[in-house]
């Protein structure tokens, strides 16, 4: 009889330790940027409209800075649902996220200066706690030069190369490289290498380390366009994803609840039978 109830009592504890770990379990968890943070990818409104979470900046008082005021989504597609330039450039449009440029309308033809576009965006961190990773994707016409969290430099997001013919061309928080050696370095490129950039998405992340802080934050998106021909539009597209560091406890699935009733039943069972073994009433 005595076996037989140990047997009872460590089936029992069996199905409450192997719970422990699912109760306690944690997974990462990925939340809607707007929906966290207040961050929107660009490009929320209609096409042709302002983008009103979106203003072109100086903040972070560098020289050489194009004057706009507010970027426009833009039109990539006219009345008739064809594409119009630069459409048939740059990376289409979803659901998501769409371009965002100094003008509305590129067709037929569109030109803003070459030089230095600072997109800027902000966000709210109410109750600041260091827990979330912010990442994405960029595309940029022509290149991005970094992204900056609150005037700080974010590592690792800038498209340039450390160098070239000597000159450094490493972005930091108190300067930039001269639009000259990026124009050079860019024209070494080849075309497919130079379409890249605003065809096909860079990823990017950036840590809770980073410098979040409570309440406002500034996020800038500086972005190069170079010398061009008379087709020659500025265009940024970003699209966020957040991911919380604060993991989110796992519910116990029922089928584990429901195991372990039934291994303590059999116990019980178990029980039961040896006492009535015995004749001792149950």
């Amino acid at each position: 009889m005595l076996k037989k109830v140990l047997m009872a009592g460590v089936l029992c504890a069996m199905g409450f330790v192997a719970l422990l770990p699912v109760a306690n379990a944690q997974l990462p968890y990925v939340y809607s940027a707007a929906g966290v943070l207040g961050l929107n990818n660009t490009g929320v409104e209609a096409q042709g409209s302002t983008d009103t979470n979106y203003t072109f900046s100086n903040s972070l008082g560098f020289s050489g800075f194009t004057n706009f005021t507010n970027p426009y989504v833009t039109e990539l597609v006219n009345g008739s649902g064809n594409t119009i330039f630069p459409g048939n450039a740059w990376l289409p449009d979803n659901n998501t996220s769409k371009w965002i440029s100094p003008q509305a309308n590129y067709s037929p033809a569109g030109y803003d200066p070459s030089g230095f576009y600072l997109f800027q965006t902000t966000f709210n961190n109410p109750n600041f706690s260091n827990s979330y990773n912010i990442t994405g994707n960029w595309a940029t016409d022509n290149l991005g030069v970094g992204i900056y969290l609150n005037g700080q430099l974010v590592s690792g997001t800038s498209m340039l190369p450390a160098s070239y013919n000597n000159q450094s061309l490493a972005p930091t928080n108190d300067s930039l490289p001269s639009s000259s050696d990026i124009q050079s370095w860019f024209d070494s490129l080849t075309s497919s290498q130079q379409l890249n950039y605003f065809q096909t998405p860079t990823s990017f992340s950036i840590p809770s380390t980073t410098g979040f802080i409570k309440g406002g934050n500034t996020l800038d998106f500086l972005v190069y366009n170079a010398i061009g021909s008379s087709y020659n539009p500025a265009g940024l597209n970003v699209n966020f994803a957040v991911t919380s560091n604060s993991a989110l406890p796992v519910p116990e699935p029922i089928f584990f609840q429901l195991g372990t009733l039934l291994l303590c039943a059999g116990g019980l069972a178990l029980f039961r039978r040896a006492h009535a073994g015995k004749g001792v009433p149950a």
